[in-house]
């Protein structure tokens, strides 16, 4: 496979490999070294390194996890979409940071590179881990945007609690007075 540059100062690009069905299993069992020699560089940082099955994000999606949960920009998959929503199996995420200035992959025949990705701004993106649902998928708002409006989903559920109290009066009501 061709070699993959990553520039001095590269923090903001996110590489995504497909993993071989043969090499899937072993390399997300065995050591972190064995997913080095996989990439063909040593000295990655594992907290930056994922390799997971497609079916643990489950109904997520693998375009959706790289955007909301990686902060990947969305025009940046604009072209790769489809390609990336077909994938099955295991993947390979170089989050930014997983690997020093000026390194250099050798992916072997078990890795398949399937594209890089800028993140979208210059904030830190929301941590997502595969197969766990986000406990708060909203995003922050922007520094310049306007005070954010409120929830919508308050009123209905406090609409609700009033209406089940009030029933609940009229039950103790009802048999208080039957048993009078």
């Amino acid at each position: 496979m061709t070699a993959i540059s990553l520039p001095d100062g590269e923090h903001d690009v996110v590489h995504v490999f497909h993993v071989a069905p043969a090499a899937a299993q072993s390399l997300a069992e065995g050591p972190f070294s064995d997913i080095e020699a996989a990439l063909g560089a040593s000295g990655l940082d594992r907290a930056h390194v994922d390799l997971f099955a497609l079916a643990d994000l489950q109904d997520l999606g693998l375009v959706h996890y790289l955007t909301e949960g990686l902060g990947v920009d969305p025009a940046a998959l604009a072209d790769d979409r489809d390609r990336l929503a077909a994938l099955s199996g295991h993947v390979l995420i170089l989050a930014p940071g997983a690997a020093g200035p000026g390194t250099t992959l050798h992916p072997d025949g078990a890795l398949n590179f399937v594209g890089s990705y800028r993140e979208f701004g210059t904030g830190d993106p929301a941590m997502f881990v595969p197969g766990e649902r986000p406990t708060d998928a909203t995003p922050a708002p922007a520094p310049d945007s306007p005070e954010p409006r409120p929830e919508h989903g308050r009123f209905p559920l406090a609409a609700l609690a009033l209406g089940l109290a009030v029933v609940l009066v009229l039950v103790i009501a009802a048999l208080l007075s039957v048993g009078s």
